[in-house]
């Protein structure tokens, strides 16, 4: 785990800070996980489940956070590669 986050505070790990960007020579795996944690705190972990059979809706509309993110930081071809890794993902994980 590297993040846990909430509606006022994220709490993450100093090993995703490492190496924060697409700098050449630097991994920026790990900030992909400081943005999903980031879009969890703006679209409310409170608010969008009732339960956790409802979890999916609070992961649909970080996910969807997460894409316009990473589409204004790393471009447009950046993120529907990462939208169609993460629905062919999806898919097997479901078969």
């Amino acid at each position: 785990m590297g993040s846990m986050e909430n509606p006022i505070m994220t709490f993450v790990s100093p090993t995703i800070l490492i190496n924060p960007g697409p700098v050449p020579g630097y991994d920026a795996a790990q900030s992909y996980t400081l943005i999903h944690a980031i879009c969890h705190s703006w679209t409310g972990n409170t608010v969008t489940t009732n339960n956790w059979e409802d979890m999916w809706i609070n992961e649909a509309f970080t996910v969807s956070c997460e894409r316009h993110v990473t589409d204004q930081l790393f471009g447009y071809n950046f993120a529907l590669t990462e939208a169609l890794i993460g629905n062919t993902s999806m898919v097997m994980a479901m078969n």
